[in-house]
């Protein structure tokens, strides 16, 4: 069984996962070896079914760190968007309701439509944007 398992694993890492397109989010968060790597190490060394819990606690921590990820990737969306300025050196930032508000004076006037998203806000600069 145990080289049965093995050989699944090496199947797919050789043949599946360079086709994917993204890698294991524990080793993209953590560095080190992909689950299926460990997976396979675990396998070798403490069978399929010794290793059982090993596996299972391992791919609980891929779970978390592919969650991690995403609340990083928001926070850097989030920060981005916040951080949009133009030539003129005004700075916008997002308000509740999802549209843009001026920093600066200089801007010009904003108004907003009290929709959802910052593309259903009526702007009105008198200078343009590089963004």
């Amino acid at each position: 069984m145990k080289y049965l398992a093995v050989l699944l694993i090496r199947f797919y890492q050789k043949f599946i996962s360079p086709h994917k397109g993204f890698r294991c989010a524990h080793a993209k968060f953590h560095g080190g070896d992909s689950c299926s790597e460990a997976v396979r190490k675990i396998v070798v060394n403490q069978g399929l079914f010794g290793g059982f819990g090993n596996i299972k606690k391992r791919f609980g921590e891929c779970t978390l760190a592919y969650h991690q990820l995403i609340e990083q990737q928001d926070k850097r969306d989030d920060n981005e968007q916040n951080k949009k300025s133009n030539r003129c050196g005004c700075s916008y930032h997002n308000t509740k309701d999802g549209c843009l508000q001026c920093g600066g004076e200089a801007c010009g006037e904003l108004s907003c439509s009290g929709l959802s998203r910052v593309a259903q806000c009526n702007i009105h600069l008198p200078c343009s944007l590089d963004w």
